[in-house]
């Protein structure tokens, strides 16, 4: 039977966002509401029921999807009910538990510092005057990393198989089920609010000129940042790179951490107080266009079809045609190898190289037809994992 509005009044409200609301039922569902009305394009609720009725019903093995309970889900009053099962931990939320002092002895929280003695042996002074920064370790073990990589890796080619582009993977729109602690942790990819159905005509959004303000902040794949508007699947393998080398990191401060931002190998700009937490200033695309090839390297034009042919002329006018010469499959880069640059982009796993090469290596191509799809992946990680 499906739910209806008039129970909202004995459900508990979670969380509101720019188009929803979330609800816990007594019998331990999430109950997200949206209106079918009123939302800015992409964004389409009718949709995201139609998307997730399709991965539900799919006979194929969907343990890292989120199931929808479709026969209470539907349209009421103007409103799209989903009701999935209640998990209360997000992907983002988990691995920040693994981040600790060099002691060991407390996790990060930025609140602590306003109430600093100077006594904690881990304040350094930088070249900015700030006294308050901390230095933490990422203490999840590489087999755990390892797992949830590929997880999220058979999630993501699951939802490709079935003809959809998420168009937002990022920490937040992936949970983490866990039955207790020390239990084997299992990953769901959530929210398909902006996805694209490949196979379903859509007349509001064509094929091959489709919305490019999708993803989120750092996640956001380059061929996005320059206006392609035919991509792919392979903006959600871009931003699945992105997770992988948040998963990663090794080291940071409560300048680039906190309960909200996990570091990655590039970044958009986003700055945050070392001292609360909180943000100081958001990210930009051109932050992170320019921190993309600060890591990466700029290629030629001409080794960048997708946006050559399809995409804005802001690429040659701010950057010419040429490249920098150092990018990273041009095999001339800088004056440290190959290896060396993927071990820092990817430092958990520096003594798993075949991994470095044969599973992350190609997901950091800039061009989108070269990157590796999420099958191919999933295969590798198979064979060298």
């Amino acid at each position: 039977m499906m739910y209806k509005l008039a129970e909202t009044s004995s459900w508990v409200l979670l969380t509101t966002t720019r188009y929803s609301q979330l609800y816990k039922t007594p019998n331990n569902r999430c109950v997200k509401v949206t209106a079918v009305v009123g939302l800015n394009k992409p964004y389409n609720s009718k949709k995201e029921l139609e998307i997730l009725k399709k991965l539900s019903s799919s006979n194929e093995n969907m343990n890292n999807c989120i199931h929808l309970f479709t026969e209470q889900s539907g349209i009421e009053k103007g409103n799209v009910i989903l009701v999935m099962p209640y998990i209360s931990k997000s992907l983002l939320n988990y691995l920040y538990e693994f981040w600790k002092d060099k002691q060991g002895k407390r996790k990060f929280n930025p609140y602590l510092l306003l109430n600093n003695d100077n006594t904690n042996t881990n304040t350094t002074t930088d070249n900015k005057n700030n006294e308050n920064l901390q230095e933490f370790k990422n203490t999840i073990s590489t087999d755990l990393a390892l797992d949830i990589i590929k997880q999220l890796a058979n999630g993501l080619n699951f939802i490709h198989s079935n003809g959809i582009i998420h168009r937002d993977v990022n920490l937040s729109n992936v949970l983490v089920e866990q039955i207790s602690i020390g239990d084997k942790v299992t990953i769901k990819y959530i929210d398909f609010g902006i996805s694209y159905d490949v196979n379903e005509e859509n007349k509001d959004e064509p094929a091959d000129n489709k919305v490019t303000d999708v993803s989120t902040s750092k996640y956001k794949a380059p061929e996005l940042l320059f206006s392609v508007k035919n991509y792919d699947y392979k903006i959600d393998v871009w931003s699945l790179m992105v997770i992988i080398s948040q998963i990663s990191r090794v080291v940071a401060t409560n300048e680039n951490l906190s309960s909200c931002i996990i570091p990655s190998f590039i970044d958009d700009g986003t700055e945050i107080s070392p001292i609360t937490g909180k943000f100081l200033s958001q990210g930009s695309d051109i932050s992170l266009i320019m921190s993309i090839f600060s890591e990466l390297g700029m290629p030629k034009l001409q080794d960048w079809p997708s946006v050559k042919k399809y995409g804005s002329l802001a690429f040659e006018g701010m950057f010419g045609s040429e490249g920098d010469g150092k990018y990273i499959f041009e095999g001339n880069g800088d004056d440290y190898s190959l290896l060396d640059r993927l071990k820092k982009f990817f430092p958990l796993f520096e003594h798993h190289e075949k991994l470095l090469l044969i599973s992350f290596l190609p997901m950091l191509h800039l061009e989108p037809t070269k990157r590796s799809s999420s099958a191919e992946l999933l295969e590798t990680l198979n064979l060298h994992t």
